[in-house]
Parts: C-alpha cells; structure tokens; sequence
C-alpha cells in the first residue's frame, strides 16, 4: 500500500495508476485496508503531496484521505466492536500532523486552486469531519487558528452543492457542540441567516432531512450560549419560530421527517429558553464546567421566555400536546411538552397564559391544567406522563395562582360534578375521575400537586416531588 501511494511523486501517468488502484482496491469497503494504509506511511506520503498544492493531485489525494478517514460501519450480521476503528485511528494520526488541517481549511479558501471544485470542496468537508469527530480539540484549534477558518465552514453550508452542504453541516454541528469560541464566530459569520433561510427555502417543517439538520445546528449555536441567545432574539429570529409550527397540521398524522423537523424546532426553542450552563460536550482533558455566566444565561433565557410568549407560543405548543388529544404522534407531543415545561419554568407571563388556557376534548371545554393532570395520571405511555409532570412543574414554580389552581383539580368537589371520560360515571374527587387505578407516578404528581398547594399557604413547604 504504501509502496502504491508513494508513486503520487512520479508523473501523471503513475499518478493516474496509483489514484485508479487505491479506488479499486477495498479502501472503500475493507477495514483492513484502512487499518493497513494508516499503519504504513502512507498517511504522511499523502499528506506530503497534498502539501505541494498541484491542481492535478489535490482533487484525489483529498478522496484517498478522506475514505482512509472514514468510519466504516461493522459489517453485516458481524457485533459492533469495542476497539477503535481504523478509519478513527487514521484520523486521530492525520490530525496530528502538523499543520494537516490548517492546509486541508486552505483548500477552502475562495482564492485557492481548487476553490470552485466540487469534488475538492466535498473531500475537503468529509476530511474534516472525521478529524473533528476523532479529535475534536485540535479540529476547534485548527479552526480558530486558521484566518477566516469558521467563515469557511459557513461558506460551505451554503454550498448549491446538496452533498457539500450536508457534510458541512454535520462538520458545523460536531465543532459547535464542542467550543463556545465556534459557536460565537460562527453567528457574528451570519449563522442564523443562512440557516433559517435555508429552512424556509426548503419548505419549513415540510421539508426534507437538510432541514432538521440546519435546525439541529440552530439549537447548537444558541445551547448554553447566552450572547448567542440574545442575538439570536436581538435580530428579530424568534418571530420565525413560531410561524414554523403553525404550519403544522395538529390533527394529521406527520410523516417520520415532518415528525424530525418539528422536534427539531422545539429542540430550538428548548435550547432558547435553558438555563442550565453545563456544556454539552467537554473536550478531552478539560473539566465539565459552566459555559459563560451563569446569571447572564438565565437572564437571556427569561427575556426569550417573555419573547415567545409575547409572540403566542403558549397556545401553539398546547394545540400541538393536547387539543383535541394533541398531534396523533407521541414523539411530538412528548416534545411539544418538554418546550412547553421549558417555556413556562419560572415565567409568569407563561404561567398565566398556561394556567388561563383552554382546550377541546371530545366536545366539551376542558382547562389545560386539568387535561395536563390527566396526561400525567393516564397517559398511556410513561415518557408522556413523564412529560405531563414536567408542564406542571414548571407551571407551579414560583407560582402560588399556579400551585392553588392545581391543587384544586384534586380536592374533593361537594357534588358529583366531574365524569369519567367515556363512562358516565361521576364520582367526588377529581383523582377518582381521573382514574380508578392510580399508575406509581401519579403519585408523585398528587404528591407534588398537594405541596405546591401547601407551599402557597405555608411558605415553609417547598413545591418539590
């Protein structure tokens, strides 16, 4: 293997000869192969001849690296493996070498060679990938270090290239889920422009995988970034997020992607509205700890709380988790819920809206915390129960109308006022409406129900399960 590629130095024809072999043999399909061409030097022979910038070679020797660097997936029938992947140790090597990635972020340059290659600009994406996903400390540091290094990454999302766009996109979304450095230079390089109008380009909620990958990437940029999340509702994007779940038809039946791209819109929203400042990836080496002031956070996640609320998030979201039953697709109303919880948490702009609303069930009015109630006691599915309990944690949180409003749902009525749904039945105490049997987490929502209830009279009781 190594004696093949060290033919890139001979003429064209060799050249040609090697390129035609390398692809022939298993490089693409074998990780012996891959495991092969790392333990050779022929990672560094590539690399050499990268580095000597001939328009004629950088083209093939970028697809040999980056197949070399690829993870292949365990093959048929055979169990996943425990030991690193080939294609994973060659990255970690290619990495190391000096100066590999700043030449490889070069290429990408507008005025380099091979500028307005596609083939090139593909390889370089995928390279790249691999690297940050093998080590994504000195893909961040490569990046950072090279003039513009960010903006050209963001440049490729951009790319008309569907195959160029969609690995810059996952290159973008690895490095931004590992420094806050990439996620602030890639937003002062117009991130959420490009982004959301990709989405709306694309069709919004409606649209295919590139959407949920672009709002993927939204979501990424603005977690646990407070400057991010400030800019983000500074130039005017929270009205854009709304419209896109309004598009959604909450009694159809979504398809898989529709269903992805709407948990992707909430995933946004969730991430607008977190206070929590633990990074979500911490880089090898370096300690899990807060991602910028903590008070800064939760100052911009109350201001985008009050933003949403303004912008009438509250009734979408219930539309989509519980009128009328909510959107026939667990996934999204379990998300629908989760932002819903988020939203309100602490917000009481949000509570009262919450608290005050209303929904449809079978004809009949029904006050959303008493629907919500029954989501957490009867909700067939536990990860919707469990978000049910979720939506009235946040509603009660530093809320004592909130606290009082839900207590009352489960003390006992003077009169059979309340009916089983589809059973005529009526009995005195909402619980007893809300069910004859009383699934192990209903309790703790009763539990906690009864101490908010409490908390509101005695200060002293804390409103926890």
């Amino acid at each position: 293997m190594a004696g093949w590629v060290a033919q890139w130095g001979g003429g064209a024809g060799r050249r040609a000869g090697t390129h035609t072999h390398l692809r022939s043999t298993s490089i693409h399909f074998s990780l012996q192969a891959q495991l092969a061409l790392g333990a050779s030097s022929a990672l560094a022979t590539l690399f050499a001849v990268l580095r000597r910038g001939n328009a004629a070679t950088i083209r093939p020797v970028l697809e040999c690296l980056a197949v070399a660097l690829a993870q292949q997936p365990p093959q048929q029938g055979q169990p996943p493996s425990t030991a690193p992947l080939p294609g994973a140790i060659n990255a970690e090597l290619f990495s190391r070498m000096e100066g590999s990635l700043a030449l490889v972020l070069g290429l990408l340059a507008p005025d380099a060679a091979m500028a307005s290659d596609f083939g090139a600009r593909y390889y370089a994406a995928r390279l790249l990938t691999a690297c940050a996903v093998a080590n994504p400390g000195r893909a961040v540091a490569a990046l950072l270090g090279a003039p513009a290094g960010v903006g050209r990454v963001m440049d490729l999302v951009a790319d008309p290239h569907d195959a160029v766009r969609n690995e810059a996109l996952i290159l973008a979304l690895t490095l931004a889920r590992t420094s806050p450095d990439v996620q602030q230079v890639a937003v002062l390089e117009g991130g959420f422009e490009r982004l959301l109008n990709l989405v709306a380009a694309e069709g919004g909620t409606d649209g295919g995988a590139v959407v949920q990958d672009c709002l993927d990437l939204v979501a990424a940029l603005v977690a646990r970034h407070a400057g991010n999340g400030v800019q983000f509702q500074e130039a005017g994007h929270l009205g854009r997020l709304v419209p896109l779940l309004r598009q959604v038809d909450p009694v159809k039946k979504p398809s898989p992607q529709q269903a992805a791209n709407i948990g992707a819109v909430l995933d946004v929203v969730v991430a607008l509205v977190d206070r929590d400042a633990t990074p979500v990836v911490a880089l090898p080496g370096q300690p899990v700890g807060p991602r910028g002031d903590a008070a800064a956070l939760a100052s911009a996640a109350r201001a985008n709380q009050d933003a949403l609320v303004s912008a009438g998030l509250v009734p979408t979201l219930v539309a989509l988790c519980l009128d009328n039953g909510g959107m026939p697709e667990e996934g999204v109303r379990v998300r629908a819920m989760t932002a819903l919880a988020a939203l309100v948490r602490a917000c009481p702009p949000g509570q009262a809206a919450l608290g005050g609303a209303t929904i449809s069930v079978v004809g009949r009015t029904l006050p959303v915390v008493q629907a919500l109630l029954r989501t957490a006691l009867r909700a067939p599915a536990p990860a919707e129960r469990v978000a049910g309990d979720s939506v009235l944690a946040g509603l009660c949180e530093a809320n004592s109308g909130g606290q009082v409003g839900l207590a009352g749902t489960i003390t006992p009525v003077e009169r059979g006022e309340v009916e089983e749904r589809g059973t005529g039945r009526r009995g005195r105490a909402a619980p007893t409406a809300l069910g004859p049997r009383l699934r192990p987490p209903a309790f703790l929502t009763l539990k906690r129900a009864l101490r908010c209830s409490l908390a509101s009279h005695y200060p002293s009781h804390a409103c926890q399960a």
